[in-house]
Order: C-alpha cells, then structure tokens, then sequence
C-alpha cells in the first residue's frame, strides 16, 4: 500500500467535476502509481527510474514494483516542444514538423543533420535530466530505509518511440521502452490493435484499470 499527499483543494477540484459528472471514483491516485503499474511487471522487486517523455512535459519516478518512492516533472520538455523547435529551425509548418519528428527523429545520417541538430538541444536536456537524477538516487540511497540503486531505466510516453532516442542517450545502465501492456497479456498469445507508440499514450489509463485487477491477483 502506498500513500500520496496532495493539496486538499486539487483534490476537492477533481472530485467536485467528478461529482458533476454523476461518476463516481473508486479510488485517487498519482500519475506516476498508475504508470508504474503499467509498465513495470507485477512482482518486480528491482528499482526502476521511470521516464514519461510526454506531449507538454517530462516526469521522472523512481519505482519499485508498483510502489513509487519519488517523483518530479520538467514542463516544457515534451513533444510539443520537439515539433515547435523542428518548425523553427527548419521552417516548416506544424504538421510537416510533426511527420517529420514521428518519422526521422535522432537517426541522424547526411539527410537527417538539419532535424537532429533541431532536437538535440532539448533530447540533450532529457538525458542531463535522467543522470541528474540517477545521481540524486545514489547519493542518498543510503540515508532511505531502501538502500537499492536503480538496476533500469525505462522511457514511456507518446515521445518514447521517437526514433534514434535510445541509442542518443546512451546511458551507463540499461536503458529500454516500456511496454504498457506488460501486466495484461503476452505477446505471444495477443498482439493488440493500436502500435506501441499509440499504447504508450494510454499507459495512465490502462495503469488505472489495473488497479484492481492487481490487488485482488
């Protein structure tokens, strides 16, 4: 069992527009909980750094099975921030910007120079971050009653899949894509519908859903 805290009005918030939906929550719960949900397997005692590389913003948590034991947020630092800066520096149109990004990414190559340099200021921000944190980790693991250094990183979110993205970072440790999938079913029995970069945009709620699949398992 875990505990988060939050401000009493953002909870009465949310509950307040719930309540005027005529829904009611079985549970409230912080981002990062359902995510770590989603993605690390069920049981997992190893300590995970977790990055949400999404649309306006990058979340980092440090998670340990299901149980998340810390967590921060960069705003500005997302997809939309990508696209913007390939629009800029290539002067193209949003949606051009956009395929471009989903398409070529980091894979650099003579062809690809101009969109790389577009993105490595922020991608280079992201990796600072990721070893910002990891660092953080390791010099205070000791002073936590869980004395365990981070054994994976693993990268989710809709910017996840943006091509070239891991071999970019090449970080000290293993670093992998998360699979939102990981604690519903194996691939070798069902291969969903919607791709991976798709599924990684609904890995909050697919965390969500297995919130009670997972407690009573």
């Amino acid at each position: 069992m875990s505990v988060s805290v939050f401000q009493k009005n953002i909870v009465v918030t949310y509950t307040a527009a719930l309540a005027a939906a005529e829904l009611t929550p079985l549970a409230l719960e912080i981002e990062a909980q359902a995510i770590a949900r989603s993605i690390i397997r069920s049981g997992d005692k190893c300590l995970s750094m977790i990055v949400d590389f999404g649309k306006t913003r990058s979340s980092f948590f440090i998670a340990r099975d299901s149980a998340v034991l810390f967590t921060t947020t960069v705003d500005h630092l997302g997809g939309e921030d990508l696209t913007k800066a390939v629009q800029k520096n290539l002067n193209l149109g949003y949606a051009e910007a956009e395929k471009l990004k989903v398409e070529k990414g980091l894979l650099g190559g003579q062809t690809n120079k101009e969109l790389f340099f577009a993105l490595l200021p922020l991608v280079s921000i992201l990796r600072d971050e990721i070893i910002k944190h990891y660092s953080w980790w390791e010099s205070r693991r000791g002073e936590t009653h869980l004395d365990q250094p981070i054994e994976q990183i693993i990268i989710c979110g809709g910017q996840a899949t943006l091509p070239g993205l891991i071999d970019y970072l090449n970080l000290a440790w293993p670093v992998r894509i998360g699979n939102p999938w990981t604690n519903l079913f194996s691939f070798e029995e069902y291969i969903p519908a919607i791709n991976l970069n798709q599924a990684l945009r609904y890995t909050t709620s697919l965390g969500l859903a297995l919130r009670s699949h997972l407690a009573e398992s």
